[in-house]
């Protein structure tokens, strides 16, 4: 069924973008964990 291929694309898609972008978060952590004061500004 060209409906349940369909979603099981954009799921994979969610499930890489997701990924990709939890990285990106993961990297600006360890920049921040790097540099204690902008911890600080980010927890107000």
């Amino acid at each position: 069924d060209m409906d349940i291929a369909r979603a099981t694309v954009t799921r994979g898609f969610h499930a890489v973008s997701y990924r990709l972008y939890f990285l990106q978060r993961a990297s600006f952590y360890e920049v921040a964990i790097i540099s204690p004061p902008t911890v600080d500004s980010i927890a107000g």
